[in-house]
């Protein structure tokens, strides 16, 4: 998160979680008199928090509040509510090279104190780790699986409060539920960078050791 600016964020938080909301609220009229129905596009970053993506989990956790609180609060007009939480899909949003630039732009904006305090090893390594996750399995092609969700949340006949398009975002969903999934990221992000964390560690009690010295002598 400490990579992220301010500005960023905001733009991701309008999008992800104010569009929702800003749409719903303006069609609520029409919705009333035709007891419609609202979908909204969540994902399974919604229910669980993920390294390096702090900003877009935050606003999907927001989206995916929305909805559960919109079913409750407009049932009284007979209108339903519908949650899609895809799990990781290779979209334009997901593409390695772009991902790659976004990163390295937030890296060479942070101040030169703040990257020192990371070390280039640990970003170099955090480059990889998000290449070989967004290039390999984690991902999935079958994108149909969200419009098939889509379409059977506007148009179905029995739709359903949440979808979960995907093997992954089921394998979420259940991991969420069975073990605390937060602590096994944090565990896996201390076991890939364990080296770059400790020399980063090493770097910053020697800022503070030399910092107190030259206190000292003046």
């Amino acid at each position: 998160m400490e990579w992220m600016d301010t500005k960023t964020a905001k733009k991701i938080f309008e999008v992800n979680a104010i569009g929702p909301l800003t749409v719903t609220n303006a069609f609520l009229p029409l919705l009333r008199i035709s007891s419609g129905r609202v979908v909204i596009v969540s994902s399974a970053a919604g229910r669980v928090s993920v390294p390096g993506m702090g900003a877009y989990c935050m606003t999907k956790h927001a989206a995916t509040a929305l909805a559960d609180v919109l079913r409750c609060e407009l049932r009284q007009w007979g209108i339903t509510v519908h949650d899609i939480q895809p799990g990781f899909f290779r979209t334009n949003l997901t593409n390695p090279e772009s991902k790659t630039q976004e990163m390295e732009s937030a890296w060479f904006q942070l101040p030169e104190d703040i990257r020192a305090l990371y070390g280039q090893k640990y970003f170099e390594k955090c480059q990889m780790i998000m290449r070989y996750l967004l290039e390999g399995v984690l991902m999935s092609k079958n994108t149909y699986k969200v419009v098939d969700n889509l379409q059977d949340a506007v148009v179905g006949k029995s739709p359903k409060n949440v979808y979960r398009p995907g093997l992954r975002s089921k394998l979420i969903h259940i991991l969420v539920y069975l073990t605390a999934i937060d602590r096994l990221f944090v565990w896996i992000m201390l076991l890939t960078l364990k080296a770059e964390i400790n020399e980063a560690k090493t770097k910053l009690t020697e800022d503070v050791t030399a910092d107190k010295a030259r206190r000292n002598n003046d």
